[in-house]
Protein backbone atom coordinates (compact mmCIF):
# COMPACT_ATOMS: atom_id res chain seq x y z
CA UNK A 1 0.00 0.00 0.00
CA UNK A 2 1.39 3.73 -0.58
CA UNK A 3 1.68 5.90 1.95
CA UNK A 4 -0.61 8.56 2.51
CA UNK A 5 0.09 12.00 3.39
CA UNK A 6 -2.82 14.35 5.40
CA UNK A 7 -2.78 18.10 5.23
CA UNK A 8 -5.04 20.09 7.05
CA UNK A 9 -6.57 22.46 3.89
CA UNK A 10 -8.95 24.46 6.03
CA UNK A 11 -8.43 24.78 9.94
CA UNK A 12 -11.52 27.09 10.49
CA UNK A 13 -15.14 26.37 10.69
CA UNK A 14 -16.85 25.69 7.38
CA UNK A 15 -19.17 28.77 6.40
CA UNK A 16 -21.90 26.39 7.20
CA UNK A 17 -24.01 25.75 11.11
CA UNK A 18 -22.57 23.72 13.47
CA UNK A 19 -23.85 19.91 12.83
CA UNK A 20 -23.90 16.49 13.33
CA UNK A 21 -25.14 13.20 12.02
CA UNK A 22 -24.84 14.91 8.08
CA UNK A 23 -23.74 13.37 4.99
CA UNK A 24 -20.23 14.23 2.59
CA UNK A 25 -20.18 12.89 -0.66
CA UNK A 26 -18.25 13.67 -3.78
CA UNK A 27 -19.00 13.06 -7.33
CA UNK A 28 -15.44 13.58 -8.36
CA UNK A 29 -14.89 16.98 -9.29
CA UNK A 30 -16.85 18.47 -6.08
CA UNK A 31 -17.59 17.61 -2.37
CA UNK A 32 -21.40 17.72 -0.83
CA UNK A 33 -22.24 18.31 2.20
CA UNK A 34 -26.08 17.52 3.01
CA UNK A 35 -28.20 18.11 6.18
CA UNK A 36 -27.63 17.01 9.49
CA UNK A 37 -28.57 18.40 13.07
CA UNK A 38 -28.11 21.74 14.41
CA UNK A 39 -27.08 20.97 18.03
CA UNK A 40 -27.34 25.04 19.08
CA UNK A 41 -30.78 25.32 17.49
CA UNK A 42 -32.16 22.13 17.99
CA UNK A 43 -33.26 21.50 14.46
CA UNK A 44 -32.89 18.97 11.48
CA UNK A 45 -31.24 20.66 8.32
CA UNK A 46 -32.09 20.31 4.88
CA UNK A 47 -29.01 22.48 3.50
CA UNK A 48 -26.07 22.04 0.50
CA UNK A 49 -23.48 22.90 0.45
CA UNK A 50 -20.46 22.49 -2.52
CA UNK A 51 -16.86 22.44 -2.35
CA UNK A 52 -15.28 22.91 -5.88
CA UNK A 53 -12.29 21.01 -7.17
CA UNK A 54 -11.28 24.40 -9.05
CA UNK A 55 -12.51 27.09 -6.72
CA UNK A 56 -11.69 25.51 -3.32
CA UNK A 57 -14.22 26.94 -1.53
CA UNK A 58 -17.36 26.20 -0.20
CA UNK A 59 -20.49 27.57 -1.60
CA UNK A 60 -24.17 27.40 -0.67
CA UNK A 61 -26.04 25.40 -3.23
CA UNK A 62 -29.60 25.30 -1.71
CA UNK A 63 -30.85 26.62 1.79
CA UNK A 64 -33.76 24.64 1.77
CA UNK A 65 -33.74 21.33 -0.66
CA UNK A 66 -36.85 19.83 -1.52
CA UNK A 67 -35.89 17.09 1.43
CA UNK A 68 -37.23 17.84 5.04
CA UNK A 69 -34.79 18.56 7.64
CA UNK A 70 -32.94 15.53 8.85
CA UNK A 71 -30.02 13.67 10.34
CA UNK A 72 -28.95 10.36 10.43
CA UNK A 73 -29.83 9.72 6.64
CA UNK A 74 -27.56 8.33 3.84
CA UNK A 75 -26.70 10.16 0.83
CA UNK A 76 -24.58 8.39 -2.41
CA UNK A 77 -24.07 9.36 -6.02
CA UNK A 78 -25.22 7.23 -8.33
CA UNK A 79 -25.43 7.00 -12.12
CA UNK A 80 -24.23 10.88 -11.95
CA UNK A 81 -27.13 11.86 -9.23
CA UNK A 82 -27.07 12.96 -5.61
CA UNK A 83 -29.01 10.54 -3.91
CA UNK A 84 -30.46 11.66 0.06
CA UNK A 85 -31.82 8.30 1.11
CA UNK A 86 -33.97 8.28 4.47
CA UNK A 87 -32.96 9.57 7.76
CA UNK A 88 -34.55 10.94 11.13
CA UNK A 89 -37.23 8.10 10.56
CA UNK A 90 -37.64 8.75 7.11
CA UNK A 91 -38.08 6.09 4.14
CA UNK A 92 -38.16 8.68 1.33
CA UNK A 93 -35.59 8.97 -1.50
CA UNK A 94 -34.78 12.10 -2.95
CA UNK A 95 -32.33 12.64 -6.18
CA UNK A 96 -30.45 15.61 -7.67
CA UNK A 97 -29.21 15.73 -11.24
CA UNK A 98 -28.13 19.51 -11.15
CA UNK A 99 -25.31 19.27 -7.89
CA UNK A 100 -27.88 19.64 -5.23
CA UNK A 101 -29.92 22.62 -6.36
CA UNK A 102 -33.10 21.31 -7.70
CA UNK A 103 -34.61 17.78 -5.80
CA UNK A 104 -36.96 15.06 -7.17
CA UNK A 105 -38.50 12.64 -4.34
CA UNK A 106 -37.93 9.50 -6.57
CA UNK A 107 -39.52 7.28 -3.90
CA UNK A 108 -42.17 8.67 -0.96
CA UNK A 109 -42.19 5.15 0.56
CA UNK A 110 -39.88 2.70 0.07
CA UNK A 111 -40.64 -0.98 0.68
CA UNK A 112 -37.91 -1.04 3.86
CA UNK A 113 -39.17 0.56 7.04
CA UNK A 114 -38.67 3.81 8.07
CA UNK A 115 -35.44 4.51 9.60
CA UNK A 116 -31.40 6.45 10.40
CA UNK A 117 -28.54 6.33 11.44
CA UNK A 118 -28.71 2.93 8.58
CA UNK A 119 -25.62 2.54 5.76
CA UNK A 120 -26.16 3.07 2.12
CA UNK A 121 -23.47 2.49 -0.42
CA UNK A 122 -23.43 1.60 -4.54
CA UNK A 123 -22.06 -1.86 -5.33
CA UNK A 124 -22.40 -2.89 -9.16
CA UNK A 125 -25.19 -1.10 -10.27
CA UNK A 126 -27.84 -1.01 -7.63
CA UNK A 127 -27.95 1.21 -4.64
CA UNK A 128 -27.73 -0.76 -1.18
CA UNK A 129 -29.09 0.08 2.17
CA UNK A 130 -28.80 -1.66 5.43
CA UNK A 131 -29.71 -1.64 9.14
CA UNK A 132 -30.03 1.55 11.41
CA UNK A 133 -32.74 2.28 13.82
CA UNK A 134 -36.54 2.64 13.13
CA UNK A 135 -40.02 1.68 14.91
CA UNK A 136 -37.96 1.18 18.06
CA UNK A 137 -35.54 -1.08 17.24
CA UNK A 138 -32.25 -2.10 15.23
CA UNK A 139 -32.37 -3.75 11.92
CA UNK A 140 -29.95 -6.24 9.88
CA UNK A 141 -31.89 -5.86 6.80
CA UNK A 142 -30.58 -5.15 3.12
CA UNK A 143 -31.97 -3.90 0.76
CA UNK A 144 -31.11 -2.81 -2.95
CA UNK A 145 -32.02 -0.77 -5.82
CA UNK A 146 -31.16 0.04 -9.21
CA UNK A 147 -33.45 3.38 -9.95
CA UNK A 148 -33.70 4.58 -6.10
CA UNK A 149 -37.51 4.01 -6.63
CA UNK A 150 -38.15 0.51 -6.75
CA UNK A 151 -36.58 -1.82 -3.93
CA UNK A 152 -35.84 -5.54 -3.56
CA UNK A 153 -35.32 -7.09 -0.51
CA UNK A 154 -31.95 -9.11 0.13
CA UNK A 155 -32.08 -10.26 3.23
CA UNK A 156 -34.18 -10.11 6.08
CA UNK A 157 -31.79 -11.19 8.63
CA UNK A 158 -28.26 -10.89 7.67
CA UNK A 159 -25.75 -13.18 9.74
CA UNK A 160 -24.54 -9.51 11.79
CA UNK A 161 -25.92 -8.57 14.77
CA UNK A 162 -28.62 -5.64 13.86
CA UNK A 163 -27.13 -1.94 14.31
CA UNK A 164 -26.91 1.48 13.47
CA UNK A 165 -24.21 3.88 13.10
CA UNK A 166 -22.08 1.51 10.42
CA UNK A 167 -20.78 1.51 7.49
CA UNK A 168 -20.82 -0.16 3.83
CA UNK A 169 -18.52 0.26 1.73
CA UNK A 170 -18.28 -1.36 -2.10
CA UNK A 171 -14.30 -2.61 -2.25
CA UNK A 172 -12.76 -4.85 -5.34
CA UNK A 173 -16.22 -6.90 -6.45
CA UNK A 174 -17.41 -7.13 -2.65
CA UNK A 175 -19.55 -5.15 -0.01
CA UNK A 176 -18.46 -4.78 3.33
CA UNK A 177 -20.06 -3.73 6.64
CA UNK A 178 -18.16 -2.15 8.96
Amino acid sequence: MDPVTLQCVESRNGPWTKRTRHQVVSDGESLYLMGGFDGEELKCLNDVWRHGAYSNEWSLVCRQAGWSGRDGHVAVVFKSKLYVVGGSDQSDVWCSSDGGGDWVLVCRHATWSPRWKHACCVHNGKIYVSGGWGNSSYHNDVWSSTDGQHWILVTNRAPWKARMLHAMVSFKGFLYLL
